[in-house]
């Protein structure tokens, strides 16, 4: 092979490899800008997922609280219930007395 031919074999490997280096710059920058949407994607539903946590934090306590309440307010309409019922007995006794 002589020097010529060397060379010209020598230019189209650099070629080659400029070529693939500037495909692979492409690539990279490509990857980079995926990344980063992605990145940004995760902050995005990271904070969705803060405030569903928070929300489902909040419901929970009002919930406790609901059940905390619940069967007090149930013994109170019992009471109620007791009162209107022994007040109705003494309407009927009253109006049997007469």
């Amino acid at each position: 092979m002589s020097a010529n031919e060397k060379i010209e074999h020598i230019k189209y490997k650099l070629l080659a490899i400029v070529e693939q280096n500037m495909m692979l710059t492409k690539r990279i920058k490509d990857l980079e800008l995926s990344n980063q949407k992605l990145i940004n994607e995760n902050i995005e539903l990271n904070d969705k997922l803060n405030l569903f946590s928070s929300d489902l934090e909040r419901k929970e306590a009002l919930l406790r609280e609901k059940e905390e309440e619940e069967p007090k307010k149930v013994e109170r309409l019992k009471k109620q219930l007791d009162q209107y019922s022994k007040d109705i007995d003494d309407c009927i006794e009253w109006m049997q007395n007469l």
